[in-house]
């Protein structure tokens, strides 16, 4: 049973030289027992000596064991070929403690198990001995008691290297019964050896499989045969306290003088289980967050610019079926006319000189529309050379538009500030400057002394007096234009009425301003914001509605201000006021968007127009 074991097993003395040597083992060295025995491993089979001696040596001179060493070589058996051994070393002593020996058990992880096909050619062979050697009676005698003592010893040592096997291990007789197990069985299963031995190797099998596996026992009895790890259904084995596990076996039938015995080493792959769970539970979330996404996975030969893989996304997108995009040549033929030369050309430069790259540029989608897409690319390489790209497409078109229709805006904005700027350069040239100019005059007509009398010096100071406070109001007006300092210094509400009194009187409209609950102090952001909309929608009032009165009402809670303007006039028409393309509506919005503020409008039958704005309070403002 040693020689035949099926796992690597030999022995060596304290020289390296090899005393013991089983046939899996010689075999898997590529030569026989005989030119091993004698022999020190760096002649046998020096490719691995290098890995090994080391080992050897530390247990020989400490005599502790080594366990799970490992050890990549070609062996002669299987030339060019790198082939993975696990090696286990243990110390044999004497009685007082001095290292004979070096036993060691070598595991071939590679490929695991071969059959163990030389025992019944070495019983042929020691039957064809005695055969030969009857007439020699005395000396077969005394190799017999030789050989009943080496077979001794092999079956210690078997049975040591037995119970220190890193996987539990199981021998069986013909019925199916356990005659030997090792230490790790009583690891994973929880059973004690003596609870095992002349047991049913059912026990180690849940109750509703033992009938099953009774008749696939049967029939591997009938033809038996080596089947390596991990070839074969996986399996489910059963612990002493009910708990059950996957397992992956091994068989490895062995024919001795003793009958029949099949050994089979169980892997617990409870823990590989485990993983492979996690992964395809992360493969299902990476997928599920893949189709999810608002970008459009992707992947194309990097030659030919073909997808291989599309998102979902993608239909939605464009409008095409996943089939299109798949199709020869669709990115090219669907690229916006303009985009296309420059895009192939800036794909294909950087596709060579780098790893990942982006680029913007304009699909045609099913329906005609244009989208801009932002394209994130990763170069997948071999040898240096693109053969992959991979990436997302987003789609960027609102905020392409929102580009375009703030540049429009900063082109009107300086637009109107040019014109704001001429109307008030036109009116201190035109009004102020010439209405000074005529005061300068009657002032130096009155310093020359034209006037006769001290009664006549009265009547013309006089007009020049009123003049100069018309002119003195004008200039205030037009500061209070530009910006209003009573806002500032006296709150919302007084510079509201105050304005809502001036173009009143200017216009000729009747205008009414209701407030309560509106805090004096206010942000100054707030405050502004709110007074300049009162400002935009009263002088829209005037200049477009025709109403011959207005209201405003400003009103005050906790959380918010809310603002209300109220006409008769002729209503308004939003779509119109848009298309018309002037700033007041945009400006007010804009104001209010800094402030997160909101603003609606709203026809009021049977003529008329209410206008909306409400702005939140900050919590620290509140306080």
């Amino acid at each position: 049973m040693f020689a035949e074991a099926p796992i690597g097993l030999c022995c060596f003395d304290t020289n390296l030289r090899f005393v013991f040597i089983n046939n899996f083992l010689a075999e898997l060295n590529g030569i026989s027992v005989e030119e091993h025995l004698g022999r020190s491993i760096r002649e046998v089979i020096p490719d691995v000596a290098a890995g090994v001696e080391g080992q050897l040596r530390h247990v020989i001179e400490t005599g502790e064991p080594i366990v799970g060493g490992e050890v990549d070589a070609e062996t002669r058996a299987h030339p060019a070929r790198i082939r993975s051994f696990q090696h286990h070393y243990y110390a044999i002593k004497s009685e007082a403690g001095t290292v004979l020996r070096v036993a060691c058990v070598v595991e071939e992880v590679t490929e695991r198990k071969r059959g163990e096909v030389a025992l019944i050619k070495a019983r042929d062979e020691l039957e064809l001995r005695v055969e030969e050697r009857t007439r020699e009676l005395s000396r077969v005698n005394r190799e017999l008691e030789r050989e009943i003592a080496e077979r001794r010893r092999s079956q210690d040592l078997y049975k040591t290297l037995l119970l220190a096997a890193p996987d539990p291990i199981v021998t069986v007789d013909r019925d199916g019964r356990i005659v030997v197990v090792n230490r790790q069985v009583e690891r994973v299963f929880g059973y004690g050896s003596e609870e095992l031995i002349g047991q049913s190797v059912e026990i180690l099998l849940p109750e509703h499989l033992r009938g099953r596996h009774v008749r696939h026992r049967n029939d591997y009895s009938g033809n038996p045969q080596v089947r390596s790890m991990g070839v074969g259904l996986e399996l489910v084995a059963r612990c002493k306290d009910g708990g059950e596990l996957p397992v992956e076996i091994s068989l490895s039938p062995v024919q001795t003088t003793e009958g029949a015995f099949v050994t089979t080493v169980i892997r617990d792959i409870s823990e590989r289980k485990k993983i492979e769970l996690a992964l395809r539970h992360h493969e299902e979330r990476l997928q599920l967050l893949l189709e999810k996404t608002n970008a459009i996975p992707w992947e194309t030969d990097a030659k030919t610019w073909k997808f291989t893989y599309v998102g979902p996304q993608a239909v939605e997108l464009l409008g095409y079926p996943r089939e299109r995009w798949l199709e020869k040549d669709f990115w090219v033929d669907h690229m916006h006319l303009e985009d296309r030369a420059w895009a192939m050309d800036y794909c294909l430069n950087s596709s060579n000189q780098y790893e990942n790259y982006e680029f913007e540029y304009r699909m045609i989608a099913a329906d005609g529309r244009s989208v801009w897409l932002q394209d994130i690319v990763n170069v997948v390489r071999q040898d240096g050379a693109p053969v992959a790209l991979r990436g997302f497409m987003i789609d960027i078109t609102e905020r392409k538009q929102a580009e375009e229709s703030l540049r429009g805006l900063s082109a009107r904005l300086i637009t109107a500030q040019e014109e704001e700027r001429s109307r008030i350069a036109r009116e201190l040239h035109d009004d102020f400057n010439q209405r000074l100019a005529l005061l300068a005059v009657d002032l130096e007509r009155l310093h020359d002394g034209s006037v006769d009398s001290q009664e006549c010096l009265a009547d013309g100071l006089e007009p020049l007096l009123r003049r100069t406070k018309e002119l003195s109001s004008d200039i205030h007006r037009l500061s209070h234009q530009l910006h209003p300092s009573v806002l500032q210094h006296l709150g919302l509400v007084p510079a509201t009425r105050s304005f809502c009194k001036e173009l009143s009187g200017q216009n000729g409209i009747h205008i009414e301003l209701v407030h309560h609950g509106v805090p004096r102090l206010l942000p100054g952001g707030v405050a502004l914001c709110l007074y300049r909309i009162v400002q935009e929608a009263l002088r829209n009032v005037i200049k477009h509605s025709g109403a011959e009165s207005a209201r405003v009402e400003l009103g005050g809670s906790p959380d918010e201000l809310i603002l209300q303007i109220l006409d008769d006039g002729t209503g308004f028409d939003l779509e119109s006021a848009r298309t018309r393309g002037g700033l007041g509506l945009l400006s007010m919005r804009e104001r209010l968007r800094l402030v997160s503020g909101t603003i609606s409008f709203e026809r009021v039958e049977p003529n008329g127009t209410r206008i909306e704005v409400r702005v939140p309070i900050p919590a620290s403002d509140q306080q």
